[in-house]
């Protein structure tokens, strides 16, 4: 996991929350921020889960069906 505040573009102004996480399943991205204590307490006004392909993040997985996005669903 990787965590880290979001700021403005002018690099002081914090605007949220980012929290990288390797889920398999969008599912068990929701599990994760559900437990999150901020999100439990209602600190996060809203929150959204997208996908990232793998090969971004490691190189080494780009020649794989997980590095190039696929998934048993598309």
């Amino acid at each position: 996991m990787l965590t880290g505040k979001a700021v403005d573009v002018d690099g002081k102004t914090r605007i949220g929350s980012v929290f990288i996480v390797n889920a398999k399943t969008s599912a068990e991205a929701r599990a994760f921020y559900e437990a999150e204590p901020f999100y439990k307490a209602g600190v996060f006004e809203k929150v959204s889960v997208v996908g990232a392909m793998k090969s971004r993040w490691n190189p080494a997985a780009a020649a794989t069906a997980e590095g190039k996005g696929l998934t048993p669903d598309n």
